[in-house]
């Protein structure tokens, strides 16, 4: 099998473009200076694209390389599942309303800003008030001396999935869903996640291309999101495109792996 007809130099192929353009989309606005409306929503589209860069720039090393993937299943799947999990929430903000309620969004952002201070202050034995004080804008300490949030608590993935599957246009969003539990066998390890890892490689090779597609999909959603909530943010017209032509450049790749079996 010569290298342009292996599945892992096709892949490859694709993120060899799909990772610098998302880097050089990043760039254009590290020195744009963000005004405070929905602050804490600009900041979350500018992050997911960074985590998305971060995780498929890391991918991309693994399927370089000339060691068998197999090998590198486990890496694949943690970094597979932090993409699947940001663009899992990110397709939430988006079905929630038949347009992007900037409120609705700013406000499930706040959600998950003020859970993650609630939940690590709460590791914490003694209570901090002035160091509490500081997020005063999420979290406060209630009158049973606990500390609580402004806003309430987040979606987790399995609800998503559930108002996910509650409508005909938002079904196929499912698929994110599972691919992200499938991968979460792999982050907490128990009986199943061995047998997971070591399924035929054309299995595990169908769960990246989808899962990658999934992610790529996210990239697109969050471009457009940016140029309503954020914009001051102006996004290349050329460099987006560029993301939506490779989605399909991935959805072929697979449809014909698929197909060649």
């Amino acid at each position: 099998m010569t290298p342009k007809n292996d599945i892992k130099f096709k892949i490859s192929f694709i993120l060899d473009k799909l990772c610098p353009l998302i880097d050089s989309i990043i760039t254009d606005h590290d020195n744009v200076k963000l005004n405070k409306e929905n602050l804490e929503s600009k900041i979350f589209l500018i992050e997911y694209l960074t985590r998305q860069s971060s995780n498929l720039n890391a991918l991309n090393l693994i399927y370089h390389s000339k060691l068998d993937n197999v090998r590198f299943e486990h890496s694949i799947g943690i970094l597979l599942r932090n993409s699947l999990a940001d663009t899992l929430y990110l397709i939430y903000l988006n079905i929630s309303n038949n347009s992007i309620d900037t409120k609705f969004y700013q406000n499930e952002i706040l959600k998950l800003n003020a859970d993650q201070l609630q939940r690590t202050f709460k590791d914490n034995k003694i209570i901090d008030s002035k160091e509490i004080a500081k997020f005063s804008k999420y979290i406060y300490i209630n009158k049973n001396g606990r500390i609580d949030s402004h806003f309430g608590k987040p979606k987790v993935s399995k609800e998503i999935a559930n108002i996910l599957m509650s409508s005909k246009e938002t079904k196929r969003y499912t698929k994110c869903y599972r691919h992200w539990e499938i991968y979460s066998k792999y982050e907490h390890y128990g009986f199943l996640t061995h047998l997971i890892q070591t399924v035929n490689n054309r299995l595990l090779i169908t769960r990246h291309i989808n899962s990658i597609a999934m992610i790529n999909h996210g990239i697109t959603i969050a471009l457009a999101n940016m140029k309503q909530i954020s914009p001051e943010i102006c996004v290349n017209h050329d460099k987006a495109n560029g993301v939506v032509d490779i989605l399909t450049e991935i959805v072929q790749l697979l449809n014909i792996y698929k197909t060649n079996k």
